[in-house]
């Protein structure tokens, strides 16, 4: 679910900047490092289509930013989780061979 809600708030965002003209290059996909300069922006008094999609630019990032996190988190329980249950030896072969497989 908050995968979804990520994606969506990142493809949002993307368009968002993509069609206003607010000083970041997006012709390629945003990167982590973008997405945080967005979420430190301030309003500013400039045209009001700019004032607009900057007020707009500015919560989308930071919900990006909030769902890594939480994303982050989500993964971290489950690994501890994965690990304490009964099945984890089980797991943790079957990754490892999964990672000699890949040549990782």
């Amino acid at each position: 679910m908050m995968t979804k809600e990520r994606t969506r708030a990142v493809n949002a965002l993307t368009a968002l900047l993509r069609t206003s003209t607010l000083g970041l290059d997006v012709r390629n996909a945003l990167t982590g490092a973008q997405i945080l300069e967005v979420s430190k922006w301030r309003t500013r008094r400039e045209a009001l289509a700019l004032s607009v999609a900057r007020t707009e630019a500015i919560p989308l990032a930071q919900r990006v930013l909030t769902l890594d996190v939480q994303l982050m988190e989500n993964e971290r329980q489950l690994g501890e989780l994965v690990q304490a249950s009964e099945a984890a030896p089980c797991s943790m072969k079957k990754a490892l061979e999964l990672l000699v497989r890949r040549n990782i």
